[in-house]
């Protein structure tokens, strides 16, 4: 998956551009979400770019979402001098109980996160990951393996929960992920805990974030706990949508002193696509300008 990753992912963005353009006709059985970018960053150093994919597509094969469908994901980038890629498939099975996967699924906790990328660049964000969204979708990443696993997803009310389980073979590890989500007016309240279990070592990792979404306006603040293996992490954002399609973000990530502020703008057009400026600053560290364009469904 290493191999010319940098042309796969430029033609994947390339051959997406019509889906976005005609995303609207799409049968009501397929679900696009996600985002591909192109992030260019300055710094103090030399420039550096990133090829960024995060995409999910589901397909249910029975009536609305109940019965058979199929779950695909990647996560991948590539940057000057790395890449990493991470499959994901799951077959599912919807039922008035909720939905069932097996195979490759996506991690329960990560899907919860409404954390923002700090800056919009997404660089940190993946840096970031075990804080904001779990280690299972960042080990599959990093470790270049597909964890096999299940997954159960349920909605009740204005409760939503989820819950999966996954075995890396290569990491002699099993992670364990709970995680709910519950919406009261502009009001919610998100996260879970994660179980990570290897041949050395057993770690917990809770995560919480509380905030408000309305018309022109939402934010929020979270903090992550792993043992006493790492630093507690705290985090904060606020996004106003001062003109049509537009939001503008402020984000700060704090651990055991560390700082990243961040400041973005995002403009979005033709339906999916988005251009998105932004700066973030490190306690000790350089300022990153960064610059973006791509798709998010």
């Amino acid at each position: 998956m290493r191999v010319h990753f940098r042309t796969c992912l430029i033609a994947t963005l390339l051959s997406t551009l019509p889906l976005a353009a005609q995303a609207q006709s799409l049968p009501d059985w397929v679900e696009v979400s996600g985002r591909i970018e192109y992030e260019g960053l300055r710094t103090a150093g030399p420039d550096e770019s990133l090829l960024y994919a995060d995409l999910d597509v589901s397909f249910d094969f029975g009536a609305g979402s109940m019965g058979l469908g199929l779950d695909l994901g990647v996560l991948a980038y590539d940057a000057n001098n790395s890449s990493d890629s991470a499959i994901f498939a799951a077959l599912t099975y919807g039922t008035p109980h909720g939905k069932f996967s097996i195979g490759a699924p996506r991690g329960a906790l990560g899907d919860y996160s409404r954390m923002p990328a700090v800056g919009g660049i997404s660089y940190l964000d993946l840096e970031m990951g075990p804080f904001t969204r779990g280690f299972v979708d960042y080990a599959a990443l990093s470790n270049d393996e597909t964890p096999l696993g299940l997954r159960y997803d349920g909605q009740y009310g204005s409760l939503a929960v989820s819950a999966s389980y996954h075995n890396f073979n290569d990491l002699d590890a099993e992670i364990v992920d709970l995680a709910a989500s519950y919406e009261s007016g502009i009001f919610f309240v998100t996260g879970g805990l994660e179980f990570l279990s290897d041949s050395t070592d057993d770690v917990t990792l809770a995560h919480i974030e509380l905030g408000a979404k309305g018309d022109y306006y939402s934010g929020g603040i979270g903090f992550t706990n792993i043992d006493n293996s790492v630093p507690d992490a705290t985090m904060a954002w606020a996004s106003y949508s001062a003109l049509p399609n537009t939001d503008l973000t402020l984000s700060v990530f704090d651990t055991s002193g560390t700082t990243i502020w961040g400041l973005s703008g995002e403009w979005r057009f033709l339906n999916y696509s988005f251009v998105q400026l932004g700066v973030a600053d490190v306690t000790g560290g350089d300022t990153i300008w960064d610059a973006s364009i791509g798709l998010r469904f």
